[in-house]
């Protein structure tokens, strides 16, 4: 017998075939990666310009700010430079950092012989002395104030322990603007020394009363005393309103006025009522 036949083996399964791999177009893709990186150069270089512009209008301000404003010194380096001048005793340079009104109150007062004899009282020189140290030293300045209204502005200094304040106002001089030292701030009417008919109560009230423990750098109060007391004796007055004085009765008023009421008196006691001074009394 013929031997039976070996059933056929099925056939494996294909395997599926891959897709094909789509065409690329280079020259599209490198189309679209070029406009994308364009398009970010273009953002970023919007970004730069809007940070230049910034910049550029920060730095515009920054320069009228220092052309009108931040060129000029401020208080505190108008009172180093009076400091500087004192230092090397320069006078001219000195007087120049005060307002004029300060310069006309200050060589007015001392025109009297109270004021410019002995201790040499009453000169530029004693002002600068004041201001130093007594070994002539820089004092210390502690710190600065500028009114809100940036016209007047005080520099407390520490001169042998003791805060001392400058006063300062700004003003303009011939089309310069600057920070000039102005003693008509800070003096204290008590210690000014005047005739009677020249001190007035607008006067007094013109200025503000000076705290002692912050009193100008020059004043002496014990100083100034003994010659607001000597003036007194000629005459003058210590930052004083005088009321004008009353005048007495005269005496053919006064006379008058009392025979006025002896008649009243008088009349009275006719009809029997009690009388009193001046014809004052009451009912019997």
């Amino acid at each position: 017998m013929a031997a039976p036949k070996a059933p056929k083996m099925p056939k494996a399964p294909k395997a599926p075939k891959a897709p094909k791999a789509p065409k690329v177009d280079a020259k599209k893709a490198g189309g679209k990666l070029a406009k994308q990186a364009a398009g970010q150069r273009k953002k970023l270089i919007k970004k730069l310009i809007i940070v230049l512009i910034a910049l550029v209008i920060i730095g515009v301000v920054a320069l009228i700010y220092w052309l009108t404003i931040g060129s000029i010194p401020g208080p505190t380096a108008t009172v180093d430079k009076a400091i500087s001048a004192a230092m090397i005793e320069d006078d001219d340079a000195f007087r120049d950092l005060f307002t004029p009104d300060s310069v006309d109150a200050l060589e007015s007062a001392w025109s009297g012989a109270d004021f410019g004899s002995g201790n040499q009282r009453g000169s530029w020189n004693t002002m600068m002395k004041g201001i130093l140290t007594a070994d002539g030293l820089k004092p210390k300045v502690l710190e600065e104030k500028v009114a809100e209204d940036g016209k007047t502005a005080e520099v407390i200094v520490d001169i042998d322990d003791v805060k001392r304040t400058i006063h300062l106002a700004f003003v303009g001089e011939e089309d310069e603007e600057r920070w000039l030292i102005n003693v008509n701030l800070g003096i204290d009417p008590n210690l000014i020394v005047l005739p009677e008919e020249q001190m007035t109560e607008a006067m007094v009230e013109e200025f503000e009363f000076s705290d002692p423990e912050n009193e100008m750098w020059w004043e002496d109060r014990e100083a100034q005393k003994a010659a607001a007391e000597e003036a007194k004796k000629k005459g003058g007055c210590l930052g004083c309103v005088v009321a004008p004085a009353r005048e007495p009765l005269s005496l053919p008023f006064g006379a008058a006025f009392v025979l006025a009421g002896l008649l009243w008196c008088g009349l009275r006691a006719r009809r029997r009522v009690r009388c009193g001074t001046f014809g004052g009394g009451s009912e019997g």
